[in-house]
């Protein structure tokens, strides 16, 4: 595994450079008249400090000794079985997804233990399991367990603190997946994406699992105490690329389709860049799956159930400062208001009373 070590004086220019630009960018965004949505909020004179200089770096801003490191770990992380493809592809509770899962002895054992640990009576046999799990806790939970389990498999986890930090940031991801798979319910083109909606939101804190596995230094970045904006600059700091670049060179090793590649290449692009300037596929589709794992994080740190609390912390957070303009710009602007539903509040009770069991 590589070390880390301090940039270089090349390094610290070009990323100098790109502060400046990124400075010059968010105030051309913040004082330029908005041409879209009439309803569109309009931005502070300047980002706040927080966010002021913080560079997103992307794949073509990595100094050679950082894009060194990001291939090494693309490379050296166990690539998982090729099940995750397949269950990737499955629209969510289809009689296929069930065979599949079902006819992998391992998951079955894994569903198995899970629902024992909730102390559920069991019947036998694999196919049996499978649907009892998928009786008792819902196609997509039971799906987001067995890709959580396939993917697992591939890391090891160095020391309690750490492996403490990473399932967080799965809980984090369960949590997003289920509201998800609620909210696109609510919008017909968003229900048949490929993969489905959970699976983007399910994968966002991909590239954060495994860099937490592969440097154990930046489990501190991933406390309660440590902001968001504030994760991503200390990892760019230490690693010298992101999270989120992690995360998509992951899945594309791994086959899983396109569209969440670019889920996942952006994960942490509205913390700097206008919703106009991103240059996302699909913005509407980036951007529920990027509100959910954002409530999901806070719902995930207070164990709480409350969504307007949480959409409140979020809304008065300086993350939001660029978020607002993806949610009107993304046609989510009444987005906020789906939070209050009793289905979404259903299925948010429905995993906190589930999580307890060992995943």
């Amino acid at each position: 595994m590589p070390r880390l070590s301090s940039a270089d004086s090349r390094r610290r220019r070009r990323e100098s450079e790109l502060r400046r630009q990124a400075q010059a960018l968010q105030h051309r965004a913040a004082t330029q008249l908005p041409h879209t949505h009439d309803a569109k909020p309009a931005q502070d004179a300047m980002p706040p400090d927080s966010l002021r200089g913080l560079v997103v770096l992307s794949r073509r801003d990595l100094s050679p000794h950082a894009r060194q490191r990001l291939l090494y770990l693309t490379q050296h992380i166990a690539r998982p079985r090729p099940l995750l493809a397949q269950i990737m592809r499955c629209p969510p509770g289809s009689r296929r997804l069930e065979n599949l899962i079902s006819q992998d002895p391992a998951c079955a054992t894994q569903l198995r233990d899970y629902l024992k640990a909730m102390e559920i009576e069991l019947n036998a046999g694999s196919e049996g399991i499978v649907r009892q799990a998928v009786a008792q806790l819902g196609s997509d939970w039971v799906t987001d367990i067995v890709i959580r389990n396939l993917i697992h498999q591939s890391i090891q986890v160095p020391d309690p603190e750490t492996a403490q930090a990473i399932e967080e940031r799965w809980w984090t991801g369960f949590t997003a997946s289920s509201l998800a798979a609620t909210l696109s319910r609510r919008f017909p083109e968003l229900a048949a994406v490929d993969p489905p909606m959970a699976r983007h939101a399910l994968l966002l804190p991909l590239g954060e699992i495994m860099l937490l596995a592969s440097f154990t230094e930046l489990t501190p970045a991933f406390s309660g105490a440590s902001t968001y904006a504030n994760r991503i600059r200390t990892t760019q700091q230490k690693v010298g690329f992101n999270p989120a670049l992690l995360g998509a060179a992951l899945v594309q090793k791994w086959q899983i389709p396109e569209a969440l590649v670019d889920t996942l290449a952006n994960a942490h692009t509205p913390l700097t860049t206008p919703f106009s300037a991103s240059g996302i596929k699909d913005g509407r589709r980036f951007t529920l799956a990027y509100i959910c794992y954002r409530l999901a994080e806070r719902i995930a740190r207070t164990r709480s159930n409350d969504l307007n609390r949480a959409y409140a912390t979020l809304q008065a957070s300086d993350e939001y400062y660029y978020l607002k303009e993806y949610l009107h710009g993304s046609d989510l602007a009444d987005l906020p208001g789906l939070l209050t539903t009793s289905e979404a509040s259903c299925a948010l009770r429905s995993l906190t009373d589930h999580f307890p069991a060992r995943i």
